[in-house]
């Protein structure tokens, strides 16, 4: 392939070509890759005036994406983008809203990030016909933030909508529902307990950075965000976002870089996975950093440090923290937390758990001839009392928390789509009709 097709190739995003050279383009192709009647198909919906769109992918959507194309009868074009790990898939504009949905259904069976409601159903009501989504709310902020973080730690979809009272509700698809049950329980139990108080500080904090980032992203379009963005585990790791567009940093060096007037309408979704790839994300304004000494200050580093709240655990503590897992994971196993119903039985029934059962359960599980093991079964019954408080808790915090299946509403591109779709059809049907009772007439006058 010559220098100057390698060049023209990565240049495109979603510019479309001159029609003539978008003709050559995909005849080409057609001759390398051997796809000649696909091609036809795409050339013949660009020349109705249908335009076109080109996507850029990573590997993991690539294959899932190509393969719902063929089985919905969609025509594309794919090429590999050169030097880059990704790939270029062009369809005619006829069908962004399929594709749209495409992609988010993809995302999900995958466990990517959706970035709100509207793209979790337009992806669900693309993977089968009337489909349903799993809600568990509202909740405190901080419950969604923790059950956010387990979501995306265990790449699970799952997107988090402020209510009108603050609070939050907590959406995925419903083949999910299991383990977003089980992030309910354990949100509930982290913010209980000997490290509770220093969580609650934490989650708190990182609602309000997500709350900044999410508000300064609205604005990145309007080119009025200047800021930058830190990783709370790693403050030599950072994202600076100007007007203009952002560079990312590692150790403390300029890493990558993405100019938004390359690909405007691409631009946020960039920014946002480099943020996503951020632990514990920090937000400053310019004017902050500036004022602190700059990026890569010291008084910038312990301010991103101190904002995970590390609280210091001696080992009596840290012990504590070891032998409660076993009650809290027998609670969890008791009720098979993740089932239909089982909040309710654990939120009802936990506080009222008897201790011998769990230490009957906890004898059967150790070899008592095992000085450590039988050290460690002494250790944890003496602690059940105080495990049974904190559960009782988590309890408390779980009354009034709603979980149920909803239908997902067809999203208003479908329902015009298909409002399209069926006007056409009767359009057709009436010409055909017309057509037959003119031939009808023709044929009774001869």
């Amino acid at each position: 392939m010559a220098q100057q097709d390698k060049v023209q190739i990565e240049g495109i995003t979603k510019a479309t070509m001159a029609i003539a050279d978008m003709f050559k383009f995909l005849e080409k192709i057609a001759r390398e890759k051997n796809e000649g009647a696909l091609i036809k198909m795409l050339q013949s919906e660009l020349e109705e005036g249908n335009g076109c769109q080109w996507y850029k992918m990573n590997d993991i959507l690539y294959g899932r994406t190509v393969k719902e194309l063929r089985a919905k009868g969609i025509p594309y074009v794919s090429y590999d983008i050169v030097g880059k790990p990704q790939r270029c898939i062009l369809i005619s504009g006829k069908h962004i809203d399929e594709m749209r949905g495409i992609i988010g259904n993809v995302r999900v069976q995958v466990g990517l990030t959706v970035d709100n409601k509207a793209e979790l159903d337009a992806a669900l009501w693309y993977s089968k016909s009337s489909p349903t989504e799993h809600k568990i709310g509202p909740v405190p902020g901080i419950i969604a933030q923790k059950m956010m973080e387990y979501a995306i730690d265990k790449h699970k979809t799952a997107v988090m909508e402020r209510e009108e009272d603050g609070r939050y509700s907590l959406y995925s698809s419903s083949k999910d529902a299991a383990d977003m049950n089980r992030f309910l329980y354990s949100a509930a139990w982290s913010i209980c307990g000997v490290q509770g108080p220093s969580e609650i500080k934490r989650l708190e904090y990182q609602l309000g950075e997500h709350e900044e980032i999410e508000n300064a992203l609205k604005r990145v379009n309007e080119l009025m965000t200047d800021a930058y963005v830190y990783s709370g585990n790693e403050p030599d790791r950072f994202i600076h976002i100007q007007q203009d567009g952002y560079t990312y940093y590692q150790s403390g060096v300029p890493a990558a870089s993405r100019r938004q007037d390359m690909n405007p309408e691409e631009y946020e979704d960039y920014l946002r996975i480099q943020i996503r790839s951020m632990d514990n994300p920090v937000y400053m304004t310019t004017d902050e950093v500036q004022k602190k000494g700059g990026p890569h200050s010291d008084v910038i580093k312990k301010e991103v440090i101190n904002s995970l709240f590390i609280q210091k655990i001696g080992p009596e503590e840290r012990l504590a923290i070891e032998d409660e897992k076993e009650f809290r994971a027998w609670i969890e196993n008791k009720y098979d937390a993740g089932s239909n119903g089982s909040i309710d039985k654990i939120r009802n029934e936990a506080p009222f758990v008897e201790e011998t059962e769990f230490q009957k359960y906890l004898f059967d599980q150790v070899d008592h001839n095992n000085s450590e093991m039988e050290a460690a079964y002494q250790r944890i019954t003496l602690r059940s009392g105080s495990a049974k408080a904190h559960a009782a808790e988590m309890a408390q915090i779980l009354r009034g928390i709603a979980i149920e299946e909803i239908p997902v509403k067809r999203p208003l591109s479908i329902t015009i789509a298909m409002a399209e779709q069926e006007n056409e059809r009767e359009k057709a049907q009436t010409e055909l009709h017309t057509r037959k009772n003119i031939e009808m007439v023709t044929e009774e006058q001869k």
